[in-house]
């Protein structure tokens, strides 16, 4: 091993927290022999013992704890980077993240909601009137007729305005 790689601190930091080789393969979406041999190289890179292997148990030695707490402080800054990038390549989709991030869903995406600094780039998101807190679980799927927000274009025979059944078109 030439350098140090998030993938290979992603690795030990997925083995730290699930005390395991086989679901931290699985979370890293890699094979068990895979994640094993490059925490090895990186055992071996460092010079030092990061995990202690015995039958049915996992152990992170001291100076592997010390360095899956680094490690998860860098592979934060660097998902920090990642997210930056796109909120710069996508000012929209970076204004929404933002909004997420605070826990906050929009509920009505629309051009009238949206505002942009053609100059700057910068996007404003407007009409929170009907925006919600993120639930921790998954609700379930509203019917139709209480769905929020405003559609862009609903079919007169939709919305009851016109003497006519709905018929599978619309």
């Amino acid at each position: 091993m030439s350098d140090l790689k998030l993938k290979d601190l992603r690795y030990l930091v997925a083995v730290a927290d699930t005390r395991h080789f086989g679901r931290a393969a699985e979370r890293c979406f890699v094979s068990q022999p895979t994640l094993s041999t490059q925490l090895k190289k990186l055992e071996e890179y460092l010079g030092v013992q990061l995990i202690e292997r015995q039958p049915k148990r996992v152990a992170l030695t001291a100076a592997g704890e010390e360095i899956v707490a680094r490690a998860r402080r860098i592979l934060e800054a660097s998902d920090e980077v990642v997210t930056l990038a796109r909120a710069h390549r996508d000012p929209l989709a970076g204004a929404l993240r933002q909004a997420h991030a605070r826990g906050l869903i929009h509920k009505d995406i629309k051009p009238a909601n949206i505002l942009l600094d053609v100059a700057s780039g910068d996007v404003w998101l407007t009409g929170f009137g009907i925006a919600s807190r993120l639930p921790r679980e998954r609700p379930n799927p509203e019917p139709p007729e209480v769905i929020a927000g405003t559609l862009a274009y609903m079919a007169p025979e939709q919305t009851g305005r016109m003497n006519r059944s709905i018929d599978s078109r619309s």
